[in-house]
C-alpha cells in the first residue's frame, strides 16, 4: 500500500496523556498504538478514526485494520481510500449532539474544498448494528457516515471533543453521567396485577436465529463483540438479557449467577437513548423490559465493567443495576438507563389518512379549519407543510407558489412549544422540518396572516418565514414563531 508522505508532528505529553495527532498507518496496514477507536462494524470488527483526501476535501475516514481497508463518505457514496492517516492520542471524549451542532471544543478533521472550506468535525453514530465514524457537516445539519456502499445521513450522533479525560478508560465509549447522591430507597409495594409491558416491540429469537433488523444496540463485550438488548423468562421473572449474536448466546442475571438462556426476545425499534443515573433511580420514560415474579418492574440499564459495556436489569427496590458477567450477577450502582425518547416523530400520511394520533397543531385556516404540522418533498426540497385534515390536503410554499400535496408526513408526539423569532433566526433546539436540495436546513414556523395562523418553512439564509396561503408563497420577515423541542 502506498501511504501518504506526511511530516510527523511533535507529540507532547501532559500527565501521561497523549495529545491528538495524525499519523500514517504502519507498514502492515495496522494502526499505531493509542489510535482512537470510534466503534465497531456490524460484524464486531474494530473501527478507528482516520482521514483522507478526496475530491479536494479532507474527509473523516473509518479505518478497519482487520480487513486492511479505510473508507470515506462523499456525494452519497462510500469511497475506498488507500492513502489515509489515523488519529492517535488519549486526550479526548465523545459527547452527544444532533442536527449539525458541535461543542466548542469539537475536533476538526478537515475541510470541504481545497482552500478556505467549511470545517468538518469527527462524529460517530449507530447504524445497522455498527457504531461508525464520519464527518459532521454543520451547514447540512447532520453527520454523514460511509456504510454498505452508501453515504448515510444521521441527525443524532456523538462528537469527538478535545480535552484530557477524567480517566483513561473514558476514550472508548459512552460514559455515564455522575450518579445522584445516594438517598433512601423507597420500599416496593407490589401491585394488585402485573403491569403491561407491551409498549415496545420485542422479537422472539434464539442463538441460531441471528439478530433482527433494527435491534437495539447496548454495548460491546470485552473482545469487542456487539451486545444487544434482550429479555427472557427465568424462575418466574421476565429479565433483561444481554444478547451476543457472534457467540450465539444470551444471558440473564439471577440470584448471583449469570444464566445462559436459549429462548429470548430482542428489543427492536428507533427512538431510544441512554441517560446516566444510579442507585436504583430511573427517569419517567425509562424502558420497562420485564418484572419480578411479584410484579415489580425491571428496567433496561447498562454499565462499563471489566472492559465491556454490558446491559442488565435495574431493580429499583434493590437500588442498583445487575448485569450478567463472567458467570456471576454483578451489582453496579452507577449506570445508564435506556429511555424512550420523547422527541417528535414524522409519520407517513396522505389525503385519506391525515388523522394521525398525537399530531402537533400548528394553527387555524382563515375559515377556522385546524392546521397541523407536516412536510413533503417538492423539486428536491423537503419542505415544512400545513396539513388541513378537514380538507384532505397539505400545502407547501415553493418558488412564489402554494403547492398542494396529497402524500406527506405529519409531526407527532414529543414535547414541543412555539417561541417568538424573526429574520430567519432559530434557537438551538428548533425542530428541523426539512432541507433544500443543496442541503440547507429548513425549520418549522408559523405566523398570523389574513385571519389565519399558518405553518410554513423558516429559511435561515433568506432571513424569512415562508407560508403557503391563497395560492402564493408569502414571505414574513418578523413577528413569527418557531417550533422547538424541550
Amino acid at each position: 500500500m502506498d501511504h501518504l508522505k506526511v511530516t510527523y508532528r511533535i507529540v507532547t505529553f501532559s500527565c501521561f496523556f497523549l495529545e491528538l495527532t495524525w499519523l500514517p498507518p504502519l507498514q502492515d496496514a495496522t494502526v499505531p498504538e493509542k489510535s482512537v477507536q470510534a466503534g465497531t462494524d456490524h460484524d464486531g470488527s474494530k473501527i478507528y478514526v482516520g482521514r483522507a483526501q478526496h475530491a479536494g476535501s479532507w474527509l473523516v475516514a473509518k479505518v478497519i485494520p482487520r480487513i486492511n481497508k479505510a473508507y470515506v463518505g462523499y456525494d452519497r457514496a462510500e469511497i475506498l481510500v488507500t492513502n489515509y492517516e489515523v488519529l492517535v492520542g488519549d486526550k479526548y471524549s465523545w459527547v452527544k449532539d444532533e442536527n449539525g451542532n458541535v461543542p466548542e471544543n469539537a475536533f476538526i478533521a478537515g475541510t470541504t474544498g481545497s482552500g478556505n472550506g467549511e470545517p468538518l468535525y469527527v462524529g460517530r453514530g449507530h447504524y445497522e448494528r455498527s457504531l461508525t465514524p464520519g464527518k459532521i457537516h454543520k451547514s447540512h445539519g447532520c453527520l454523514y457516515i460511509p456504510f454498505g456502499g452508501t453515504e448515510h445521513e444521521i441527525t443524532q450522533y456523538e462528537v469527538l471533543v478535545k480535552g484530557e479525560p477524567e480517566e483513561k478508560k473514558k476514550e472508548h465509549s459512552y460514559e455515564p453521567e455522575p450518579a445522584p447522591a445516594p438517598d433512601p430507597i423507597p420500599p416496593f409495594n407490589p401491585p394488585q396485577s402485573i403491569p403491561d409491558f407491551s409498549d415496545f416491540t420485542w422479537v422472539p429469537s434464539s442463538p441460531y436465529a441471528g439478530i433482527p433488523g433494527n435491534a437495539v444496540h447496548a454495548g460491546n463485550d470485552q473482545d469487542g463483540s456487539p451486545i444487544y438488548v434482550g429479555r427472557a423468562r427465568h424462575a418466574g421473572d421476565l429479565i433483561v438479557a444481554k444478547v451476543i449474536p457472534s457467540k450465539q448466546a444470551a444471558y440473564v442475571a439471577y440470584n448471583m449467577q449469570e444464566i445462559l438462556v436459549t429462548s429470548y426476545e430482542v428489543l427492536v425499534g428507533d427512538g431510544f437513548s441512554w441517560v446516566g443515573s444510579g442507585n436504583g433511580h430511573v427517569p419517567e420514560n425509562a424502558v420497562i423490559a420485564g418484572h419480578t415474579s411479584n410484579g415489580e418492574p425491571l428496567y433496561v440499564g447498562r454499565a462499563h465493567h471489566d472492559g465491556s459495556l454490558t446491559p442488565g436489569k435495574i431493580h429499583k427496590s434493590h437500588g442498583c443495576l445487575y448485569i450478567p458477567f463472567g458467570g456471576s450477577e454483578v451489582s453496579i450502582r452507577t449506570y445508564e438507563v435506556l429511555v424512550a425518547q420523547m422527541k417528535p416523530q414524522w409519520r407517513s400520511a396522505n389525503a385519506s389518512t391525515c388523522y394521525q394520533p398525537n399530531t402537533i397543531s400548528g394553527g387555524r385556516d382563515a375559515d377556522g379549519a385546524e392546521i397541523f404540522v407536516g412536510r413533503a418533498y417538492h423539486e428536491g426540497d423537503l419542505i415544512p407543510a400545513k396539513v388541513i385534515p378537514s380538507k384532505q390536503v397539505a400545502y407547501v410554499p415553493y418558488n412564489g407558489e402554494e403547492i398542494a400535496k396529497y402524500d406527506f408526513e405529519m409531526l407527532c408526539g414529543g414535547h414541543t412549544a412555539w417561541v417568538q423569532s424573526s429574520y430567519g433566526n432559530v434557537p438551538h433546539n428548533a425542530v428541523r422540518g426539512g432541507h433544500t436540495s443543496s442541503g440547507e436546513p429548513l425549520y418549522i414556523g408559523r405566523a398570523h396572516w389574513a385571519g389565519s395562523l399558518t405553518v410554513g418553512k423558516i429559511h435561515p439564509s433568506h432571513q424569512a418565514l415562508y407560508i403557503p396561503f391563497g395560492g402564493s408563497e408569502v414571505p414574513i420577515k418578523n413577528n413569527y414563531e418557531v417550533l422547538i423541542e424541550y
